[in-house]
C-alpha cells in the first residue's frame, strides 16, 4: 500500500482519544527559515526565536501545520522507532518485537506519520500493512493452540511465533479481544 493510498483511506477522528494521543509523538525536525517566537520549542534555547538550521522535536500535529506551507517552515525525519532499522527487523521477525516501547499507540502514529510530506512515509506505508498482519496472525495462532491459557506469557508454541501481552500495541489487543470474543461466541452458539 503507498502513501497516497493511506492518506486517501486514512483521517484521524478529531474527537478520538487514541488519535489526539498519538499526535502527540514527536517528530525530529530541522528549521528551514528563522521562526520569531518560536524559542520555546527548543528548551535548551534562551533566546525568544529560532534560528534557521535549528534541530527541535515537535508533535505530529504541530509539524503537519509547519511542513504543508507553499514554503515549508521545517524539513522533517522520521522518528527512530520508524526508520529503516526498525523496519527491517519488524518485517523479519514482527512477533518479538515490544511497540509499547516504541510508542503507546505505534499504529495511529505511523498512519499520521504517511501524512507528512517525507520520503520515509512512503516507507512506512508499505511496510506497515504486512507488520499487522503478521502481528494479528502470531497472536490467534497463540491463541488457537492454547485456548485454555489466560495469558501467552506464559507459553510459547513449536513455531516459536508467539505475541506476549505486554508487547502489543492497543490497536491490536483490541482486534485479539474482538476477536477472541467472537470466537467463544461462535463457540457457544454451535454447542447449541
Amino acid at each position: 500500500m503507498s502513501s497516497k493510498e493511506l492518506k486517501k483511506s486514512f483521517s484521524p477522528r478529531y474527537f478520538a482519544l487514541e488519535d489526539i494521543l498519538a499526535s502527540q509523538t514527536r517528530v525530529p525536525c530541522r528549521t528551514e527559515v528563522a521562526m520569531t517566537n518560536c524559542g520555546f520549542l527548543d528548551p535548551s534555547q534562551e533566546t525568544k526565536d529560532l534560528a534557521a538550521g535549528t534541530q527541535v522535536e515537535i508533535p505530529i500535529w504541530a509539524a503537519r501545520v509547519l511542513s504543508k506551507q507553499k514554503r515549508a517552515l521545517i524539513s522533517l525525519k522520521m522518528p527512530k522507532f520508524y526508520g529503516e532499522c526498525y523496519g527491517e527487523v519488524l518485517t523479519a521477525e514482527p512477533a518479538v518485537v515490544d511497540l509499547n516501547k516504541m510508542g503507546p499507540y505505534y499504529y495511529q502514529s505511523a498512519l499520521q506519520l504517511c501524512a507528512l510530506p517525507s520520503d520515509q512515509a512512503e516507507k512506512i506505508a508499505e511496510v506497515l500493512p504486512d507488520i499487522l498482519q503478521k502481528r494479528v496472525i502470531a497472536m490467534a495462532d497463540s491463541y488457537c493452540l492454547h485456548r485454555n491459557v489466560k495469558s501467552t506469557d506464559e507459553v510459547s508454541n513449536p513455531l516459536g511465533n508467539i505475541l506476549k501481552f505486554h508487547h502489543v500495541d492497543p490497536l491490536e489487543m483490541q482486534i485479539f479481544t474482538d476477536s477472541k470474543n467472537a470466537s467463544e461466541e461462535l463457540d457457544d452458539w454451535l454447542r447449541f
